[in-house]
């Protein structure tokens, strides 16, 4: 990837992860700040709120940064690569439709993220976390999904323009 690309994807990482900790920390705190403790199921859970972060976080990424990445496409901030959904392998596995697109990588993040932490929090033992320090978990999670998924988010819309 050249460095004109590299730079873009960058900013775009740095953007991802300001706005995520932002919303996720604030729908944190809206929603367990009356807490003193979360339990890890329940209806007003971790295990509830991870899967809900897994689902809806690369879905709305998707919905919001493909839009951005395309306008900078026809606005000339960034040309579009050279890839193609016909000639790339990797681009033909997500559908072409952004909102497709965005429930996919979501219903990929709620099954391999979601198991993966409720099976850590289960072998270290952990029932319930004091409120506060969820809201920093949920912050930190909203941060790291964002990183995994808006590179191909990016990728994607600079390699498929056309949609």
């Amino acid at each position: 990837m050249k460095l004109a690309y590299r730079g873009y994807l960058l900013f775009q990482l740095c953007a991802a992860s300001v706005s995520n900790a932002v919303v996720n920390w604030g729908l944190g705190w809206l929603m367990f700040h009356r807490l003193a403790s979360v339990p890890l199921t329940g209806d007003l859970s971790m295990l509830a709120d991870i899967v809900g972060t897994c689902v809806f976080l690369p879905f709305l990424s998707c919905a919001v940064t493909t839009p951005i990445v395309r306008w900078d496409l026809r606005k000339g901030r960034v040309g579009a690569l050279t890839w193609r959904r016909e000639t790339h392998r990797a681009l033909r596995i997500l559908p072409r439709n952004t909102w497709y697109r965005g429930g996919v990588l979501g219903l990929v993040a709620t099954a391999v993220v979601a198991p993966a932490l409720y099976a850590a929090m289960v072998a270290g033992s952990i029932e319930a976390m004091p409120s506060r320090s969820y809201i920093v978990v949920k912050t930190v999670l909203g941060v790291g999904l964002g990183l995994l998924v808006t590179p191909v988010i990016v990728v994607w819309a600079l390699a498929d323009p056309s949609e």
